[in-house]
């Protein structure tokens, strides 16, 4: 009986023991959606941002990640960005939904990436409008934490507001079919300017006279009366209205492709 005992008690003090040594580790567990590896961010900062990308990534099913770094590894900020998201397994649910925020002290660039529905809930100009609010929160004068919170608060907004009814996706690389190449630019002035010289030449062999026509004495062939005439404008009212300029296209969401070969949205802006 005794050493029942003394083994209950023994594996009782293992598992205070375990879970001592785990809890710290279940914690920072939970905590890992903000990645500071350029240190601009105090311990209590990155408590606040974690707890509350935590909240906005529960609520709405959605990865919230923010990173900071000071070496991009030779990479665009998007190409970091992307590759971070990929690399670390991030994502949630078959499509991976997820939105990381990136600020690339190394190209001074601060960078969003999207993946599944964040593609979906940030259109191009949606990703614009929370950049800007990171900015203008205080990440362009150096208040990297205000910035921070300035893109987990429009993002919040976004995700409040759903999917705009109008959303579509265009990969990138659909633009660049539609363009023409240098060659082709080339042939279409040469074909414009030759039709154009061609046009203008045969319009003006239509009109050429054989011969001149002699000039009318105007003088002795023309009547003026002057008389004076007074006009008044009455009972006339003036309005104002505004011209509303065409609608942008805000449910646009541009996508590319990653180095691993995953769909991303994005947009970024130097600081």
């Amino acid at each position: 009986m005794v050493n029942i005992n003394r083994k209950l008690v023994s594996s009782l003090i293992i598992i205070m023991m375990l879970i001592f040594v785990l809890n710290p580790i279940i914690a920072k567990g939970e905590a890992l959606r903000v990645f500071d590896d350029a240190y601009l961010f105090t311990e209590e900062e990155i408590k606040i941002l974690s707890e509350e990308a935590s909240n906005i990534s529960s609520s709405y099913d959605m990865d919230i990640i923010i990173v900071t770094t000071d070496d991009a590894n030779g990479k665009s900020a998007r190409d970091f960005g992307d590759d971070y998201f990929d690399n670390n397994g991030f994502g949630l649910g078959p499509n991976l939904d997820g939105i990381l925020f990136l600020i690339d002290m190394d190209n001074r660039e601060v960078y969003i990436s999207t993946s599944g529905d964040g593609v979906r809930y940030l259109t191009d100009e949606r990703s614009e409008n929370v950049i800007e609010e990171a900015l203008d929160s205080g990440l362009g004068e150096g208040d990297y934490y205000g910035g921070a919170m300035g893109f987990l608060s429009g993002t919040k907004k976004h995700l409040q507001m759903g999917i705009p009814s109008d959303q579509y996706s265009q990969d990138e690389s659909v633009k660049k079919e539609n363009s023409l190449t240098f060659m082709e630019g080339i042939m279409s002035l040469i074909t414009g300017l030759l039709a154009s010289a061609g046009f203008f030449f045969g319009t003006k062999s239509k009109y050429k006279m054989k011969s001149p026509v002699k000039a009318v004495n105007f003088r002795e062939n023309s009547i003026v009366n002057f008389t004076k005439e007074d006009n008044k404008l009455i009972d006339t009212v003036l309005t104002n209205k505004k011209i509303a300029k065409p609608s942008s296209d805000s449910g646009k969401s541009t996508t590319h492709e990653s180095a691993s070969g995953k769909t991303h949205g994005g947009k970024g802006a130097k600081f």
